[in-house]
């Protein structure tokens, strides 16, 4: 896009920059050590140069027009350039480098997660993490906005923008007590997988979870009699019940064996990938590109699993 304008006070594009990550002016103005005024008369001359709105108020914050949208990767990726060169430094993961913020799914946090720690505790002791829920909803925007430097779990429909790598596949079993009356079975069909009685994990009841969109895709469902959003609560609820759940193998093998039998589901040949998603914005900095790839290393062994 061509944009006639001045030439432009970087600082504008600072201030820009930060509203677009803080959705709000008065945080862009704390972000940047500026008074709220200061940041609001930078903004209102960005707006004349380049003739265009950018942001307008919202109840949840100030959200970026159309043009702001397009324009804030650009920019972001043109003050990172001048950054990096002003203050080019390798990096180095032995020495303690700040906090990287990573988006898990709930499945990721059980299994690619515990693999992680153990490869960064000799070689990255002074790295922080900060672990957050990923949500398919937001990751995106979080993403753009780098809130969070990293996401990994399942994460479809991602556009072009954002670079992405696969870190295994992974399929469903079905997951019931130790004496469970199915649990003689060699498979769950469909037959036995549409008559039995489910427990969910998903967000909340009318969210559809990645099982939910797999099934309906090859044409079936299931009859959930019970609803959880956390995977802990899984092995307790079917100790108890005659109720079956719906896992990836990654998951149901962190279960205590002892008390659980995992049968394959024969209807669903349809491979799950698990894959770590970063900004593409931010492909080349040093430590992003070092993390993403100890986060890739450290599910070498799930990969040759699959392949096993």
């Amino acid at each position: 896009m061509k944009v006639n304008m001045q030439p432009c006070d970087i600082r504008l594009l600072i201030v820009f920059d930060a509203i677009m990550r803080e959705r709000s002016v008065s945080r862009a103005a704390q972000t940047l050590g500026l008074s709220q005024a200061a940041t609001s008369n930078s903004l209102n001359r960005l707006r004349a140069s380049l003739a265009d709105q950018l942001f307008f108020r919202t109840v949840t914050g100030m959200a970026p027009t159309p043009k702001a949208i397009e324009l804030s990767a650009p920019i972001r990726e043109g003050l990172e350039k001048i950054q990096g060169a002003l203050n080019y430094k390798s990096f180095k993961p032995e020495k303690p480098e700040g906090v990287f913020t990573l988006a898990f799914s709930d499945q990721a946090v059980q299994v690619v997660l515990p693999s992680l720690l153990g490869r960064l505790k000799g070689r990255a002791p002074g790295i922080r993490l900060n672990i957050e829920t990923k949500w398919n909803s937001t990751v995106q925007d979080h993403l753009d906005t780098a809130t969070v430097d990293l996401a990994i779990g399942i994460i479809p429909n991602l556009p072009k923008r954002f670079g992405r790598a696969v870190l295994f596949e992974d399929n469903y079993v079905a997951v019931m007590r130790k004496d469970h009356p199915l649990s003689v079975m060699s498979e769950i069909d469909a037959d036995i997988f549409s008559s039995a009685k489910h427990l969910a994990v998903r967000p909340s009841i009318d969210r559809s979870s990645q099982i939910e969109l797999t099934l309906r895709e090859l044409g079936y469902r299931r009859d959930v009699a019970m609803n959880v959003n956390q995977f802990i609560a899984v092995p307790s609820i079917l100790n108890e019940t005659d109720l079956i759940a719906c896992m990836l193998k990654s998951v149901a093998e962190q279960l205590d064996q002892k008390n659980v039998t995992c049968l394959p589901i024969n209807f669903i040949h349809m491979p799950v990938e698990i894959t770590i998603a970063w900004s593409a914005v931010r492909a080349s900095n040093p430590g992003n590109r070092w993390l993403r790839l100890e986060v890739i290393a450290s599910c070498e062994h799930l990969r040759d699993r699959g392949r096993g």
